[in-house]
């Protein structure tokens, strides 16, 4: 009777410094992609222009008589300025956004003839 007889000596995987050197190389190229992701995730920048040059829109296409007016519209506010240019007015809306009132999202201007 033959007996079979197992190497035990053979073992196959992979070692402890393999499997290092290969979670440096995929995290290398993993974490940058990682924040670019969530910062183009994250940007609010592209969706409050949008919003604000709706708002800037509406309320400079809205028919007069006009007056200077603030308006808070969600996390916007709407401003319009009245400016006298001769025989015409002036009339800027600028739109911020209420937790930066300093830094101007949208602005549009229009002419309009003054009544007389």
């Amino acid at each position: 009777m033959g007996s079979t007889h197992c190497d035990m000596t053979q073992e196959s995987g992979y070692t402890l410094v393999e499997t290092l050197v290969a979670m440096v190389i995929f995290l290398t190229a993993l974490v940058p992609l990682g924040f670019g992701i969530a910062a183009y995730l994250l940007d609010s920048e592209p969706v409050d222009l949008r919003e604000s040059l709706l708002l800037a829109t509406e309320e400079i296409e809205k028919p007069g008589p006009w007056n200077a007016s603030e308006a808070i519209c969600g996390k916007y506010t709407v401003k319009r300025e009245l400016l006298p240019a001769g025989s015409l007015i002036e009339i800027r809306v600028l739109v911020v956004k209420k937790s930066k009132p300093n830094v101007v999202l949208v602005a549009l201007t229009r002419m309009v003839e003054a009544s007389p």
